[in-house]
């Protein structure tokens, strides 16, 4: 692995806690795993389980940054988990763990989606770097992750009480690195990215008829019909009613 990407992932891993689910009939099995990447990084939490039902459920409600399964899992087999992952569209990268060293299993295992795959016994170095290099690839690099941010606060702007604490808590990053990804990426703050999208919301709203303004405020995820005014100002230069009969002017029959 290159001094650029071991880098990068020290660096996440110090701004974030890192969450790894590890899936393995054995029960012995798992606990060997977890002491392994838990002796590797402080910042690696890792949780276990027994089959494939618990591994899709765990991975459903909570956001893994990994999973390392078994290829023989009990209740749903491997492609079952990554197959019902993929439709659910969760982001975690998946690691398997083969009882054998299987060609054929490890072709079929990369087309169903993992990033690897790993035989028994574990090679202690092995899963450390497989576990890393999945965390690389589900990041890949700050910007991406700051287009991850930026794609949940425009999906979450109608919530008025959306805060720069539930980025943190859904990516599990510091407020401090929050800060830091608008900043050098979107050069601006967390709030004024915030009222960017929804202005541009508040926008698209106008542009589709005349909807009364404190409706859209409430729509955009503004307190009040003022907060609205303020933010409009302050990011297009007039206020929302002369962009609102402007638009309405330019387009008759709306």
């Amino acid at each position: 692995m290159s001094i650029e990407r071991t880098s990068f992932v020290e660096k996440l891993s110090t701004d974030r806690r890192i969450e790894i689910l590890v899936a393995d009939p054995d029960p012995a099995v798992g606990t060997m795993v977890r002491d392994i990447l838990q002796s590797h990084s402080e910042s690696w939490q890792v949780e276990t389980a027994t089959d494939g039902r618990e591994a899709l459920d765990a991975v459903s409600n909570r956001s893994f940054d990994v999973a390392i399964l078994n290829t023989a899992l009990p209740n749903l087999n491997r492609a079952e988990v990554l197959g019902a992952a993929r439709r659910r569209q969760i982001p975690t990268k998946v690691v398997f763990l083969a009882e054998n060293d299987n060609l054929q299993l490890a072709v079929r295992a990369v087309k169903e989606g993992a990033q690897a795959i790993l035989g028994k016994p574990i090679d202690a170095g092995d899963l450390v770097s497989a576990v890393r290099e999945s965390i690389r690839n589900r990041y890949s690099s700050p910007q991406a992750l700051a287009g991850r941010l930026d794609a949940y606060l425009k999906e979450h702007v109608s919530n008025p009480s959306l805060s720069r604490g539930d980025l943190c808590r859904h990516f599990r990053i510091s407020p401090g690195y929050v800060t830091k990804l608008f900043r050098e990426f979107f050069k601006t703050t967390f709030r004024r990215r915030r009222a960017y999208h929804r202005v541009e919301k508040a926008k698209k709203l106008m542009s589709s008829g005349r909807v009364p303004l404190y409706a859209i405020a409430a729509q955009c995820g503004f307190k009040t019909q003022s907060r609205l005014t303020e933010a409009f100002r302050l990011l297009e230069g007039i206020p929302p009613r002369t962009y609102q009969e402007t638009m309405a002017s330019d387009n008759p029959n709306g």
